[in-house]
């Protein structure tokens, strides 16, 4: 077994294993991805003595927002491994020689999307944000434009959208940072490949909000939907009435209910706490990392005119986190810790709470 970055050379068996453990993704969708954003450098895999890849993972470097601070995300995305080997612990070795890896390079985090939240869970990930979801009954009052292929959308719809999403973001915190272009790939995907529609509802002349929408058990339900005024809303609803569908349904900006949602992991505990703008004051805890041995350690944090210094230390602390819960910390997550109340209110005091949202899979 060998565990390595992919080669160019590698592309063919990367899409061949793809389409086997996600043949709803079969076609016009993994001709796509493979074509446009597949990078063999960032895919890593675990291979057999003569060469079949049996597992792999695709890393994806979109922006993420964490306090105020961009840093690449090392968003994990078509973790695959074959059928006939499952089971066999090659997803467990590949996950950690890739956090290994982007400890190494440099990383402070990692995000992703998944269903099988325990696995992760052990491999250090937390959960940060949770899915659920808003429903507006069917009407018949309201008007949206409609979008069917990305290439039709305007730049200047594109720039509206871009203006409304930041706003709506920068009260969350791990959120994807966005742009035209950015918007102009998402929508290839959302329209030209996975079948959905761009609604953009507006008001008096004045852009109002956009949904991603998709026909789906007698619903128009959204993949994102951001939007200024509640008139958007009724926009949306409208366009299902068109359809004689029953309702239209939107994911919610409540992150603190629903199901398990998008997961972070700190890779690098010291690069990480260097970056966070904490509140002012100085705390400590350890950290226990099942994977990266090097976050191990009890952490002194501090923290003066913005400015953050984390420093490992050898001496015991009186709060021991993992490294998930201290990724909810980085993330503003509020959990019960166990230890002197005094020691406990000033970690709280410095890691701040804060709203937590992601609302695509990149």
């Amino acid at each position: 077994m060998e565990i390595r970055r992919l080669e160019e050379q590698d592309r063919t068996k990367a899409k061949e294993l793809w389409e086997e453990v996600f043949a709803e993704d079969k076609g016009k969708f993994t001709d796509w991805f493979f074509d446009v954003r597949f990078r063999p450098e960032r895919c890593f895999g675990v291979f057999a003595e003569d060469g079949l890849l049996l597992s792999m993972a695709h890393l994806a470097q979109v922006p993420i927002c964490i306090r105020g601070r961009q840093m690449p995300s090392n968003f994990f995305q078509g973790v695959a491994t074959r059928k006939s080997e499952e089971g066999k612990g090659y997803a467990s070795a590949l996950q950690k020689f890739m956090l290994q890896t982007l400890y190494e390079e440099g990383a402070e985090v990692a995000a992703l999307n998944t269903f099988i939240h325990p696995f992760y869970e052990r491999m250090g990930f937390a959960t940060y944000a949770f899915k659920s979801e808003e429903r507006v009954l069917a009407s018949h009052v309201g008007d949206v434009e409609q979008y069917e292929y990305s290439a039709l959308v305007p730049l200047e719809t594109l720039e509206a959208m871009t203006a409304l999403y930041q706003e709506k973001m920068r009260e969350y915190n791990g959120w994807i940072v966005r742009d035209a272009a950015y918007f102009r790939t998402y929508l290839t995907d959302c329209l030209d490949i996975s079948g959905c529609t761009l609604l953009i509802s507006t008001l008096d002349g004045e852009f109002c909000g956009y949904a991603i929408v998709k026909e789906e058990d007698a619903v128009l339900r959204a993949v994102e939907a951001v939007y200024r005024a509640p008139e958007a809303l009724e926009d949306f609803a409208s366009a299902a009435g068109d359809r004689g569908l029953e309702a239209f349904c939107y994911p919610s900006f409540d992150t603190s209910r629903g199901t398990p949602g998008a997961m972070l992991r700190v890779v690098n505990v010291k690069k990480l706490a260097d970056q966070l703008p904490l509140e002012e004051g100085e705390c400590a805890f350890g950290i226990q990392d099942p994977v990266i041995k090097q976050n191990n350690a009890t952490w002194h944090f501090f923290s003066q005119n913005g400015k953050v210094k984390a420093t490992p230390t050898r001496t015991d602390a009186s709060i021991q986190l993992t490294i998930g819960e201290f990724a909810k910390l980085a993330m503003g997550m509020d959990f019960v810790m166990s230890g002197i109340d005094a020691s406990i209110h000033k970690v709280k005091r410095m890691f701040s709470r804060c709203k937590r949202g992601i609302f695509e899979q990149y």
